[in-house]
Parts: structure tokens; C-alpha cells; sequence
């Protein structure tokens, strides 16, 4: 099967075929072939045929020879351009084809010598049917094109001074320069229709002014404007590129204070569960209903986590029994009971995976990393600093950056996935007494301080464990109101919620009511010791500062305080609460790479 159309190939009726076909479309475009045109054909067609054959054959006929007259086409083509001889308008020509002897005839000719070769004639084929559509419109654009006259170089009227007495004279190149721009000027003229021509004044008028510049006919000018005809190219205009972006990152650290959340209103929060607002509108950090960060931070490309402070207070409490009938509270579980915390994010998860739900959820996994006391003595008064040792606990946006942060929600767990502690770190206040004012219900029961007139007794609505509120520490007191006070307000009533509410003020001493300066037998209590302000230490007097100015105004504030049960105030224990620092990346532009290095 190969062989027979290798064989039908390049048998010779197909060769003379594919000349035909060849012959006559380029006559159609150019007219008459040349005797060395022709034998250029046939050179070419042999040379393709067999090239198409070694590429793609063995393949049908009808696309080898279609793949043969495609590139010959293109071939002779190039060929007759480098000749000049493409395009050329003709009006008339007679169709060529070759014989075996390369010998030029007329169609009758070649349809006799392909009746004589047993050949069908074939009609005339159109070589640009083969072409798509973008090449033969290309094709078509170049036949348009009138061929331009190349135009001769401005003589050079330089004085030589290697001149010779053959050479023609500057005045002789300047004649010929005139007479050849009188020439080009009628030339123009006559193409224009003249002066007197029948062209419509308006189509004269709107018609290039390169044309009706009288300058043009001026035949001392060298070079006439209307010669450059270029248009403009795209090298003629400059581009200028779009300028190189860099960009920056400027690092901010995050702090996170448990106690600047609105404690007073939330009851959901405690130090170990809280959340931040940032950028919440014109409102000051803690007016809203949780703890706030005025600054707005934009493109965040990163968000690390730093470490988490946390105090050493006991989380839970173990009641021992030391004989038949005493009992002794102890606190030995606190943060440091565990191998790990979780620290949880909600809006920063997907940074730690482990092998249960809690791990896969959190944000950084935390371990001991550095703790200090103000009491060595009382270990439950100080803080752990807890970070994720050789992890990175980081969340990273890329490629594109967080537009800006909103809300975190910070949630410190056991290893369980519990909180680390749900007691809350807030007590409501029923009622305010001086140690020599003790109600005659339920009273505090104190040998060292009941009969001072110098200590006040707050007592809570609720229990709290001696952990949680220890001597030592530090509380703040908000929302009490002194006209709450029986009787009304007072001038001493006002000097003592001033007191109260302007300062944060250490604990003396825990105790619960029934127990002498002691907390029950599961070591919780519901009475804070604080200590009334002094007159002036400063000048060794330890005499205090009476509410209203005297002891009497003292002692009948107390009377009143004895029937007085506030409903608005609660207190919060500055000492134990928690810290998280945060570390937050940015990008910005980089203003450096606009700058000039010398600021002139």
C-alpha cells in the first residue's frame, strides 16, 4: 500500500498536475512565467514533493499534494518578491505549465501534451483557497500596495576639499537639484489635477496640508515635507512603565489586660475568658460592654502569639481533715498542675493540630517558661509567664493580607479543653461596715480588727474561695452608690465612696461571718479587711482620716452603714488577672523606594 502511493506520488501525471495547478496561479498573479521562473517552479516542486514525502508520508494523496502546492506556493513565492517581480497588476496573460523538457507552452499546448499523457485537464485552481483567512488578507493588503519609487539621496553641497577638476562644481549639483525639484513639482501637480483642475474646492481644501505647502514647490529646498510619509511607530512614542511597588512590615505589640474589660456589666467573663474590640468608633477604651483597642490595624500579614502571664493562685482548693474534728484547706493546683495550657483563639485557629478536637482547635499550646512572687513567703502571690516553647504559634495570611482585625476572643483551657478556671474574679457588695459598727446580724466575727474604728469590713453576696482573694492583693471598686445609704447621702457617706471608688486598695485580712479572722472549714469566705486612710503618714501621726472630718460624722456613718445593703456595687481582684501579648506584622509601602538618596 506504501509503495503504490509512493509510486501515484511522484509518478509524473501527478508532478505535472501539481505544475499545472502551480503555473497557473501564479500567471493569474503575475502574468507570463519566464523561461528560468519556470525551471525555478519545477526545482522547487521536485525539492518539496520529496520533502513532504520524508515528513509525512506514507499519508493520502490528496494531503501530500496539498501539504506540496502550501509550501511551494509560500517557497516561490518569497522568490518572485526577492525578483521584484510580486505583485503585478495583470490585465490578460496565458496560463503556463512545463513539460518533462521544462519547456514553456501555452494551455493548448499543455492540454494537448496532457491528452497525449493520458491527464484529464484540470480547471483552474485558486491557490488562496488553501490559505487562511489571516494569510491571504495579508496577501491581498500587499497586492494593494502600489510599489514605491525609491527616492534619490539631497545632493551634497560641501565644498570638497579633495576635489578634482573632473568633479562637477557645487553650482552644477545645485542646477540638477533644481531641475529635478521643478520636475517633482509638476509630477505632483499633475497627480493633484493642478490649479485649474475640476476637484471640488472643499475635497482640495480638506486634502493634506503636506500637499498645499507652498514650500514644497520650492525648488532651493532639499528635502520636501510631503516625502515623509512614515507614520508614527511604536518606538516613536516613550512608555513609561508602571512604577516598582515595595512594600514593608512594621511590626506592633498586642498587649491584653483582663481587668480593662467592662466587669462591672459582663458576668459571662472572668480573667481567663475575655475579648477585645478594636477600633470600636469614637468610644474610649472601656466604655463598651467588653475591653477595647483604639488602634486600627491594616494589611495584618501575620499574627504571632508571645506569651500569656497568668497569676499563680490556686484553681482549685483540697480540703484535708487533720483530726476528728478540724480541717485544714490547702492549695496546691494551679496553672503549673498540667504539662500544657491551651490558648484559644476562635479567630486564629488552624495553627495546631493534634490527635483530639481541643488541640486542633487552639491557637498556641503554652508551657512554663519563667515565674516570680512579691512574697516568697505566700506563693499564691505571683505569676507564671507561660509561652509556646519551640513552636511556632503564629497565623499567617499570604498571599493576600487580613484587611484588619475586629474581635479576639481569648480563652485560656486545661489540656481537657475545660476553661482553666471558671470562678469568677468579680463580687457584688451587700454591705460596707466600720470595725466598730458591725451589724448585730450574722456579724463579722474579728478579735483583731472587730473593735478599730480604723478597718472596713466588705461583705460579699457570695462566697470566694481564700485563692482567689488573699491578703496581699489588690481590688478596685466600682458602682456604688452612697445614695443607697440609710438616711441618704451624707457628707460622710461622700468622703467614703470616694474613697472606696477613687482608689485600688490592698486586702488586710479574708474572713467569713461566724468565724473569728478565720474562712470556713472548706477554706472559703465572704468578708474583706480593707483599711480606712490615714490623717498624714508622711509626719509619723497614725491617726486616721475620719469620714466627714470628725469621729463623731465616723461613728454615725457607721450607724448608718450597719442598715445600709448596697445592690449596684461589685469589686474585682487586680492581682489576679491575666496578660497576653501578641505580636502583630503589617505591610505597609515603603516610602524609601520613591526617595532620591540626595534630598538637594
Amino acid at each position: 500500500m506504501q509503495q503504490a502511493t509512493e509510486d501515484q506520488f511522484f509518478g509524473q501525471q501527478n508532478e505535472v498536475k501539481l505544475f499545472s495547478v502551480l503555473a497557473q496561479d501564479f500567471q493569474q498573479k503575475t502574468g507570463l512565467l519566464t523561461e528560468k521562473q519556470q525551471n525555478r517552479l519545477g526545482k522547487a516542486l521536485e525539492h518539496y514533493m520529496r520533502q513532504v514525502w520524508d515528513t509525512n508520508g506514507p499519508m493520502p494523496l490528496q494531503n501530500l499534494n496539498r501539504e506540496v502546492l502550501g509550501v511551494t506556493a509560500n517557497d516561490f513565492t518569497g522568490y518572485l518578491r526577492r525578483e521584484g517581480k510580486m505583485p503585478v497588476n495583470v490585465q490578460q496573460a496565458e496560463v503556463l505549465v512545463a513539460d518533462p523538457r521544462n519547456q514553456p507552452v501555452t494551455e493548448v499546448a499543455a492540454s494537448r501534451l496532457a491528452f497525449q499523457q493520458g491527464i484529464q485537464p484540470r480547471p483552474t485552481f485558486d491557490q488562496g483557497l488553501l490559505q487562511d483567512t489571516g494569510s491571504r488578507f495579508e496577501t491581498l493588503q500587499q497586492e494593494r500596495v502600489a510599489p514605491s519609487d525609491k527616492r534619490p539621496s539631497p545632493p551634497n553641497f560641501q565644498i570638497s576639499l579633495t576635489s578634482s577638476a573632473d568633479e562637477p562644481s557645487a553650482v552644477s549639483l545645485y542646477e540638477n537639484a533644481k531641475k529635478a525639484r521643478e520636475a517633482e513639482a509638476a509630477r505632483v501637480t499633475a497627480t493633484t489635477g493642478g490649479a485649474n483642475s475640476d476637484v471640488n474646492p472643499l475635497v482640495r481644501f480638506m486634502s493634506p496640508p503636506s500637499i498645499q505647502n507652498d514650500a514644497n514647490n520650492n525648488p532651493t529646498i532639499a528635502l520636501p515635507t510631503f516625502q515623509a510619509t512614515r507614520g508614527p511607530l511604536q518606538q516613536d512614542y516613550i512608555i513609561k512603565q508602571d512604577d516598582i511597588i515595595s512594600y514593608k512590615e512594621t511590626e506592633f505589640n498586642l498587649f491584653l489586660y483582663s481587668a480593662d474589660r467592662d466587669w462591672l456589666n459582663n458576668t459571662k467573663e472572668n480573667r481567663y475568658n475575655f475579648s477585645v474590640n478594636f477600633d470600636p468608633a469614637n468610644n474610649q477604651q472601656g466604655f463598651g460592654y467588653n475591653s477595647s483597642v483604639n488602634k486600627k490595624f491594616k494589611n495584618i500579614s501575620r499574627i504571632e502569639l508571645v506569651k500569656a502571664i497568668i497569676p499563680t493562685e490556686g484553681l482549685d482548693t483540697l480540703v484535708t481533715k487533720t483530726n476528728a474534728s478540724t480541717y485544714t484547706s490547702i492549695s496546691k493546683l494551679n496553672a503549673l498542675s498540667y504539662p500544657y495550657i491551651i490558648a484559644r483563639i476562635p479567630e486564629l485557629d488552624t495553627n495546631n493540630f493534634g490527635t483530639d478536637n481541643n488541640l486542633d482547635n487552639s491557637f498556641g499550646v503554652l508551657q512554663y517558661d519563667a515565674n516570680w512572687y512579691s512574697d516568697t513567703t505566700n506563693l499564691t502571690d505571683g505569676y507564671l509567664a507561660m509561652i509556646p516553647k519551640f513552636m511556632k504559634c503564629q497565623k499567617v495570611y499570604h498571599p493576600t493580607p487580613l484587611a484588619t482585625l475586629t474581635k479576639l476572643t481569648v480563652e485560656l483551657q486545661q489540656p481537657d479543653g475545660t476553661s482553666l478556671s471558671t470562678v469568677a474574679d468579680t463580687l457584688s457588695i451587700t454591705g460596707v461596715y466600720i470595725g466598730n459598727k458591725l451589724p448585730s446580724s450574722s456579724p463579722p466575727v474579728s478579735t483583731r480588727y472587730g473593735a478599730d474604728v480604723g478597718y472596713l469590713f466588705i461583705q460579699t453576696s457570695s462566697w470566694f474561695s481564700q485563692w482567689t482573694f488573699a491578703a496581699g492583693n489588690r481590688i478596685q471598686i466600682k458602682g456604688l452608690n452612697m445614695t443607697q445609704l440609710n438616711g441618704g447621702a451624707t457628707t460622710a457617706g461622700n468622703d467614703l465612696g470616694q474613697y472606696l471608688l477613687s482608689n485600688t486598695l490592698p486586702i488586710i485580712s479574708v474572713m467569713s461571718v461566724g468565724n473569728d479572722d478565720a474562712v470556713n472549714a472548706a477554706g472559703y469566705a465572704n468578708v474583706i479587711v480593707v483599711r480606712c486612710p490615714y490623717l498624714d503618714p508622711t509626719t509619723g501621726s497614725t491617726t486616721i482620716q475620719y469620714f466627714g472630718g470628725t469621729s463623731s460624722t465616723h461613728n454615725t456613718l457607721g450607724d448608718s452603714l450597719k442598715l445600709t445593703t448596697f445592690t449596684s456595687a461589685k469589686l474585682i481582684n487586680l492581682t489576679h488577672q491575666t496578660n497576653i501579648v501578641l505580636r502583630i506584622i503589617t505591610r505597609e509601602m515603603d516610602p524609601t523606594a520613591r526617595v532620591r538618596p540626595d534630598n538637594l
